[in-house]
């Protein structure tokens, strides 16, 4: 992440997360690199899934199933709706954060009058996903906006205004900045023989030799042999504790019987 980023000339630096399957209200600041760490069913994933239904390749429509449900409740609120706001900024080579876009940068040209400044005179670019019930049509739309401005305290994220464009934000805009991932209950190796597959084109059209790929899919097999050696171990683990337990009842047992032949 941090060599595209050195490359790029861009980064995002916030992700806001706003009823989003289990994220009701998430606010992520991301450096050039991030590892998100946490126990299962703690988000992690959602979050992820989260930025990729923003500006994943092969953006899919938020549904319905998508918007966060509290506990308590057994039906949701018209009224509430999922929002990803995602904060970019200009960086320079060294990955350093710049106050703004160089006059001849690509991205500078791709988005124009999408840039914002903010009260310090610094470019930023921020993109609103948000899924909402549109009354007229009687059905949940998906609308991506770009922002005026970015709240600093993410408790007034509403105050966020959109920008007043002839367009809202389109593919285009979105083309080099695709969000990829890969589940992690899949396997990449199949993933790389898929021929639809994002990571079967990126080892056959970036020009990576045969050997290269071959020695990729035999480091990768030996990962994927890790989480069978991590659940052995658990189980080996576990037996040894049972083990272990009924040797000091074997040895309590020796001891009492002991003390009652004194």
């Amino acid at each position: 992440m941090s060599y595209n980023t050195l490359q790029s000339g861009i980064q995002i630096i916030e992700v806001r997360v706003r009823n989003f399957r289990s994220l009701k209200e998430v606010d992520i600041k991301l450096d050039q690199l991030t590892i998100l760490i946490g126990e299962n069913n703690s988000g992690k994933t959602g979050f992820l899934e989260a930025m990729f239904a923003a500006i994943g390749s092969g953006r899919r429509v938020i549904s319905p199933e998508d918007i966060y449900l509290a506990p308590s409740e057994r039906k949701i609120p018209k009224d509430r709706s999922v929002t990803i706001d995602i904060l970019i900024r200009p960086v320079d080579k060294q990955g350093n954060i710049i106050e703004s876009f160089p006059a001849n940068s690509f991205w500078l040209g791709l988005w124009q009058e999408a840039i914002s400044q903010d009260e310090e005179s610094n470019d930023f670019l921020a993109i609103r996903t948000q899924m909402k019930w549109d009354e007229e049509r009687g059905e949940y739309i998906t609308e991506r906006k770009f922002l005026q401005d970015w709240q600093i305290n993410p408790k007034n994220w509403k105050q966020a205004q959109t920008k007043q464009l002839f367009r809202d934000v389109i593919f285009r805009d979105l083309e080099y900045l695709l969000f990829y991932m890969l589940d992690a209950k899949r396997d990449i190796q199949d993933d790389m023989n898929d021929r639809n597959s994002f990571w079967y084109k990126l080892v056959s059209e970036s020009g990576i030799t045969d050997d290269k790929v071959k020695n990729i899919e035999t480091k990768l097999s030996k990962i994927n042999q890790l989480p069978k050696l991590v659940k052995f171990c658990n189980i080996f683990k576990k037996i040894w504790m049972i083990y272990i337990n009924q040797l000091l009842l074997f040895k309590v047992a020796c001891l009492l019987l002991q003390s009652l032949k004194i």
